[in-house]
């Protein structure tokens, strides 16, 4: 899902795909990382970089990008895009009956936040 975000950069200037930006936020979220700076100094292992992009299904590279190009993409990018990506995940989670548990008079109590992009469990 990642892959297919209209990013909002000019392609002359880009280093890193929109599959690598958004998912490098992603992995930052995923391991309770809560700073652009903790990222940084965290993602910057060679090692951790390579699997990384593996998991991505990019070619796997030394480096990924540090909090500055990070704030920059996120900062230009149409919350729309987010939307989208957003919308995908709590439908798939509705389909897989993630939220059966949370059935009240069969209702479901369900809230959905994303007022924070880099909160993990």
């Amino acid at each position: 899902m990642f892959g297919k975000v209209d990013g909002p950069r000019h392609q002359s200037y880009i280093d890193y795909s929109t599959r690598v930006m958004l998912g490098t936020m992603y992995y930052k979220s995923i391991a309770g990382i809560s700073s652009m700076q903790e990222m940084t100094r965290a993602f910057k292992d060679e090692t951790i970089s390579r699997n990384l992009y593996r998991f991505m299904g990019e070619d796997a590279r030394d480096y990924l990008p540090h909090g500055v190009p990070e704030n920059d993409f996120l900062e230009r990018l149409e919350p729309a895009e987010l939307e989208k990506i957003q919308q995908n995940i709590v439908y798939s989670m509705i389909r897989r009956k993630t939220f059966d548990g949370a059935n009240v008079f069969k209702k479901w109590q369900v809230i959905v936040d994303a007022s924070e992009l880099d909160e993990g469990l």
